[in-house]
């Protein structure tokens, strides 16, 4: 019963999101825009500061089956051609299936918690994470930087490479890490209960989204696939 107690303390939020990358997820803790997959672009309130170099969340492998994917990698410079990849307006494209992938893996996420913690778990989670049509993850890539807006949270300037900042997005503080990799760009955002790794795969007019979160309350962790095009 704590966790059903926990989620009462916790009202729903209604969420300021549109799904793709750093956005709304509307689970509690005011978390209603990070846990989505999208954000309203827009400057986040305040500047970055470099954070410490403790470590994020951590996979033996990433999603997609490719090498380890760590938050203490060593970050790699964006030659021009990665740059020219990355840098776009990228729109929702999976439809009705992608959001059909999205329920299944809140489903699995959550199966083993009882009648009432598991409903208004689900309830919160689909309400941030459900994709939009109109969902956009934009990104601006830099050399050693890089700029990301996602439907539903303020935006992320000129983000360091390998380095952790502060976030606030929708009244709750995160740290949040960008590592570019060979095959990559993943993003990495944790508060005291949630930890969120964003893999950013681009593949010519095509750009898929690896979303993996772990939360306290939750058994198991939320993950799945999105696609999105220029």
């Amino acid at each position: 019963m704590e966790a059903r107690a926990y989620f009462n303390k916790h009202p729903r939020r209604t969420p300021m999101y549109t799904l793709g990358c750093v956005g709304a997820l509307s689970l509690c803790l005011g978390m209603s825009s990070l846990v989505s997959a999208n954000g309203p672009s827009g400057a986040p309130d305040g500047d970055f500061t470099v954070a410490s170099d403790e470590l994020g969340p951590r996979d033996e492998a990433s999603e997609d089956g490719t090498a380890q994917d760590d938050a203490d990698a060593q970050p790699m410079a964006a030659s021009e051609a990665t740059v020219s990849a990355y840098s776009a307006t990228w729109t929702y494209a999976d439809g009705g299936s992608g959001r059909d992938e999205v329920r299944a893996a809140i489903e699995r996420a959550t199966e083993d918690m009882d009648l009432v913690s598991g409903k208004v778990a689900r309830e919160r989670l689909e309400d941030g994470l459900i994709p939009k049509d109109s969902d956009t993850i934009a990104i601006a890539m830099h050399s050693d930087s890089v700029d990301l807006n996602l439907s539903g949270c303020p935006g992320i300037q000129g983000a360091q490479f390998g380095e952790w900042v502060s976030w606030t997005c929708d009244g709750e503080s995160f740290r949040t890490k960008h590592v570019l990799g060979e095959k990559a760009l993943t993003q990495w955002s944790k508060s005291d209960a949630v930890q969120i790794k964003r893999r950013y795969v681009v593949d010519g007019d095509k750009l898929t989204l690896h979303f993996k979160l772990s939360h306290g309350k939750i058994p198991e962790a939320v993950h799945f696939s999105l696609h999105y095009s220029r």
